[in-house]
């Protein structure tokens, strides 16, 4: 056994119970603690293949990864996964929301996002009708309909509380078709992880037994693919992007290089529906992909996101460590913001699930810009929303 995998192995060992016992407590930052989890499990799946050989894809260049970039590897992603579940673990309450009065209907408030979802469903297909996957990450994904979209899915939140499986279904259906007409997997996370998070914090009965049979079939969907693969080919979820961790990790161990914090790079996300900035300068996933491939992208079309240790470690050397305090205060947040009452759960769970996933695989930049125009267009129904709320509120008074 090598010393990464020993390493990865002892960590593993620590952290995986962690945040089961996280996820019990909270289902909202813990779910997210076991994604992160998955990741360092890849990291040990990954080193259990030995060290290998990459070729930059333009160049030519061939290069030896060896067993100290996995050491380094290893001992960074067990300090950041360490620091993560810490701060996670502070203070640690119930993903429960804040009561609070409202005056909207629950099934108005279903059929305005349900409306707004359909809309926008019907203007992406008309877009989308034109390009695949490759057309996809050429606009980097902005169409008219696909704000539209993030914006309706809201209309889940309800539709799940209210148990209206017509909607559920038809919202889940609309994103499956778009899913496989582009190519874009990605699509699916965007109902999947609200509906998950929701279904999982009402769910106290025999949890830990509905744990072990949801991980154990996952294990058992990943070793399928494993077998159905040949020979020495790993086939796990986003094992390409522990590939170019560390790539990125051989890169930029003490050459002096950096990146951009990953911070810049989300919080200009967030604010680019206004700043209509090229996020080519601010996005580490951007400079990857050149480094991965060995050229200059002159367009930024190309997009390789290595999962949060790369963009952090790229950054900042080994302190970039720290991100994963950071981070963890972000997620905090996010769930602080989502949980303050019925009205902003609804508004912003999708968004605030897509934004924590890609944060932790490594596209922090891309985690808001891809849904800045659409979160702006939420927060301004959410504000109207709230406004008339207010309003019948007084006048019933």
């Amino acid at each position: 056994m090598s010393g990464a995998v020993l390493i990865d192995a002892i960590s593993l060992a620590c952290t995986l119970p962690w945040s089961v016992w996280l996820f019990k407590r909270d289902r909202f930052c813990g779910f997210f603690a076991l994604v992160a989890i998955y990741y360092a499990f890849l990291i040990l799946t990954f080193h259990l293949g030995g060290v290998f050989i990459h070729q930059e894809g333009f160049t030519g260049k061939i290069y030896q990864i060896d067993e100290r970039t996995f050491v380094q590897v290893s001992l960074y992603a067990a300090a950041f996964n360490v620091l993560f579940l810490a701060v996670l673990s502070v203070r640690v309450r119930p993903f429960a929301m804040a009561r609070s009065d409202t005056a909207i209907d629950p099934s108005l408030l279903t059929n305005i996002y349900f409306g707004v979802f359909m809309l926008g469903a019907v203007v992406y297909f008309f877009e989308s009708s034109s390009f695949d996957y490759a057309g996809y990450v050429s606009f980097r994904g902005v169409a008219y309909g696909w704000v539209l979209l993030i914006v309706g899915t809201s209309c889940l939140v309800t539709a799940y509380m209210r148990r209206n499986y017509v909607y559920l279904v038809t919202v889940l259906l609309i994103y499956g078709y778009f899913c496989v007409k582009t190519g874009v997997r990605s699509f699916l996370l965007m109902p999947l992880m609200p509906l998950a998070i929701l279904a999982l914090a009402n769910s106290e009965r025999n949890l830990g037994r509905k744990l072990a049979v949801y991980g154990g079939g996952l294990l058992a969907a990943a070793l399928a693919l494993l077998l159905l693969r040949s020979s020495g080919e790993l086939a796990l979820p986003e094992i390409f992007l522990v590939h170019g961790l560390h790539v990125v990790f051989y890169s930029y161990a003490g050459n002096g290089q950096h990146t951009v914090s990953p911070l810049v790079g989300f919080a200009m996300g967030f604010i680019n529906f206004f700043a209509k900035a090229d996020l080519e300068s601010y996005d580490p996933a951007i400079r990857f992909a050149q480094d991965f491939f060995g050229f200059t992208t002159p367009d930024g079309f190309y997009h390789m996101p290595f999962t949060w240790y790369a963009d952090s470690f790229a950054a900042q050397g080994q302190m970039g460590v720290l991100y994963g305090v950071v981070w963890a205060l972000v997620i905090r947040g996010l769930k602080w913001i989502v949980s303050r009452d019925p009205l902003t759960l609804t508004a912003f769970l999708p968004q605030a699930c897509w934004v924590a996933f890609f944060v932790i695989r490594g596209a922090a930049a891309n985690s808001t810009n891809s849904i800045t125009t659409a979160l702006w267009l939420s927060i301004t129904l959410y504000g109207f929303l709230k406004i008339a709320s207010a309003g019948a509120m007084q006048r019933a008074r």
